[in-house]
């Protein structure tokens, strides 16, 4: 909730600016593997977010899983984190058909603190 006041509260900003440049933006976020993946049991995948934004804040990513709309095997994902790249690795126990969702954030430093979010959505194949 406290995030959406925010951006709501960064769009009265724009309203009364003269410029583009004295208002913040939300960063841009960008899966370099793409949003619709495939994996095997067992296997390693790696995630690189490319954040970018308008202005000079620090861009802060983070990752995680979203167990509530992921298959069950969801709960067994190891997730690891390294800055701007994830390794995530698949259950043994993963089924073809199963979903996992990664919830990948990319977050301005700014005062607002605005957001952009990408959802990957891992599809198991076998």
């Amino acid at each position: 909730m406290l995030q959406t006041f925010s951006g709501i509260s960064q769009r009265g900003y724009w309203v009364f600016a003269d410029s583009d440049e004295m208002v913040e933006h939300a960063p841009e976020l960008v899966i370099k593997e793409g949003t619709d993946l495939t994996a095997v049991p067992g296997a390693k995948l790696e995630l690189h977010a490319d954040a970018s934004g308008k202005d000079s804040t620090n861009i802060k990513i983070s990752y995680r899983i979203y167990e509530e709309a992921s298959s069950e095997c969801a709960r067994n994902v190891v997730l690891q984190v390294h800055s701007e790249t994830a390794v995530i690795t698949i259950p043994e126990t993963a089924r073809k058909g199963d979903h996992i969702h990664i919830i990948v954030k990319a977050q301005a430093g700014g005062h607002h603190r605005l957001v952009h979010y990408q959802q990957v959505i891992i599809t198991v194949v076998r």
